[in-house]
């Protein structure tokens, strides 16, 4: 990954700069709960070669803090999941954050960032994507330029075929229109085709769109969205995690498409052939627990073949956005997230709750307590386990494999969750 911040790269900035003043660029965000040197610390650690979003958050937790991390609190040579290289860089790094070129290079982000008025969204900031954060793999904070409050509303993707039918264009157009006016963020990946008529469509009925990348923020790409990119950053944002200075390749294109889909509430395929990265992104969104819906085509169109490969497999048919809309009501009813289900009913619900895991406990040994408890009620790998209860492999696996046996927790993609 090459995430330097070239001259050539930080003179050819493609947002507006920002009339922020130099003295003021100790405070990157309004009401960010870090402080600038907080940000600079968590973006240099990101500049570290393989440590990504899980293994930066094991460490996170294994220090409790960034500041803790900073300070020496942890020696990464004893934490587990990490590979001896990123080990060995850790370690370099850690002997003196401050002096080494990581941290240069996010001095010079933050810099950036100051200067054409784009922010960083970390975890713990109410900003932050509500959804993304089920993630196991939630990365620790995301570049943004545009509106910084565009993720107050729910949102809905929208992905597809980069070289798509006009029918299916048009039609991707209007559906996003449709369910923008319902009060829908609509999020796509900015790539030719479905993305950018998604995108398109929300734009022209007034409505809200995100468009996450697979590069850095001062990477336009492709480059002739330009003019798309800067029509959002009007009405809805441009988000990333990849640091500044990251060209967009192919490896990258999995990473942004589990972010396409976690940070909403499900995910649209309108066209796709097979196999095609749609195909990727719909697979994220039911591994994350979202609704997977697809449109149905020609039987002897082969853009339509991974559309009608999610419909067998139990995505949700839809032909129109009332389809969808029906179907997230349907869902929020199930989730109790609207005014449905009386504040009685929720506190009963919550008393059998608490009994049940209660009785649940009870039956358990002291140490499958503690394994449980460190499991939480997010999906996490074997090596956040690991860190949380140090317990030797033999005996943390023995447990699991108890739990699992009992019917008391599942694994689901190498992650395990009650």
């Amino acid at each position: 990954m090459n995430n330097a911040i070239s001259d050539k790269q930080s003179a050819a900035i493609w947002l507006p700069r920002s009339e922020t003043s130099s003295s003021s660029k100790s405070n990157i965000n309004d009401d960010c709960p870090y402080s600038r040197e907080q940000l600079t610390a968590l973006i240099a650690l990101q500049h570290i070669d393989e440590l990504g979003p899980v293994s930066l958050s094991l460490l996170l937790a294994k220090a409790g803090s960034i500041d803790a991390l900073i300070g020496g609190a942890i020696d990464p040579l004893e934490v587990a999941g990490l590979r001896a290289p990123c080990r060995q860089k850790l370690q370099r790094f850690l002997k003196d954050p401050r002096g080494v070129k990581q941290w240069q290079l996010a001095e010079q982000s933050l810099d950036w960032l100051v200067q054409t008025g784009s922010h960083v969204l970390v975890r713990d900031d109410p900003r932050f994507p509500s959804l993304l954060k089920e993630l196991p793999d939630c990365p620790q904070m995301i570049y943004l330029a545009g509106q910084i409050n565009t993720f107050k509303s729910m949102s809905i993707s929208i992905v597809g075929t980069r070289k798509p039918s006009p029918g299916a264009q048009q039609f991707t157009e209007h559906l996003a229109a449709e369910l923008s006016n319902a009060g829908l963020l609509i999020t796509s990946g900015m790539a030719t085709g479905i993305d950018a008529a998604a995108h398109r469509g929300t734009l022209k009925a007034g409505g809200k769109t995100t468009a996450v990348w697979a590069a850095g923020l001062d990477v336009v790409y492709p480059r002739n969205h330009q003019l798309l990119a800067e029509k959002i950053l009007e009405n809805g944002c441009v988000i990333t995690e990849m640091p500044l200075g990251t060209a967009a390749k192919p490896v990258y294109f999995p990473r942004r498409n589990r972010l396409v889909s976690g940070i909403s509430l499900g995910v649209i395929v309108v066209q796709a052939a097979l196999p095609s990265g749609s195909l990727i992104t719909a697979n994220y969104a039911a591994e994350q627990n979202r609704e997977v819906f697809a449109v149905p085509g020609s039987i002897q169109n082969p853009l339509s073949a991974g559309c009608h490969q999610l419909i067998k497999e139990g995505a949700t048919l839809i032909e129109s956005a009332e389809d969808v809309l029906t179907a997230i009501k349907a869902l929020q009813l199930a989730q109790g997230l609207t005014s449905a289900q009386t504040e009685s009913d929720k506190k009963a619900d919550e008393m059998a709750l608490k009994q049940a895991e209660a009785e649940l406990l009870a039956g358990l040994s002291a140490e499958m307590r503690i394994v449980l408890e460190a499991i939480g009620y997010d999906p996490v790998p074997y090596e956040l386990i690991e860190a949380r209860v140090e317990r030797n492999v033999d005996t943390l696996s023995a447990i699991l494999v108890d739990l699992e046996l009992q019917g008391i927790v599942t694994v689901v993609g190498g992650l395990y969750s009650r």
